[in-house]
């Protein structure tokens, strides 16, 4: 049987910058084996203006700030960015930050 592997997903809203990279720390330093976002294009709840943080963005700031958990986005806003382009260009850097510990998906947002 498969070892269980166990996973968060921090929402990339409502909370400021330093408070979304401290959770990854600690989710790093707790020993889970998987930490996750969204890559919505806005808010999913409360003002549609509030701020709130892009995908790819948190995930290589965690890839900076994290030394184990894996980390990949749960839902990806694929079909709202050049396919050709970007995930060719952001994929690379995300991996390489993250050592080999973001996984490729690919999701219909």
């Amino acid at each position: 049987m498969a070892p269980l592997r166990l996973g968060l997903v921090l929402w990339a809203q409502a909370t400021p910058w330093t408070a979304m990279l401290e959770a990854a720390r600690r989710v790093d330093a707790l020993g889970y084996d998987q930490l996750w976002t969204w890559d919505h294009l806005h808010a999913i709840y409360g003002d549609s203006d509030q701020d709130y943080f892009e995908g790819p963005s948190v995930l290589a700031a965690w890839a900076a700030s994290t030394e184990h958990v894996r980390l990949g986005p749960m839902v990806g806003a694929n079909t709202f960015r050049n396919r050709r382009r970007m995930p060719s260009r952001r994929r690379p850097s995300t991996t390489s930050a993250a050592g080999g510990r973001s996984p490729a998906s690919v999701d219909a947002g």
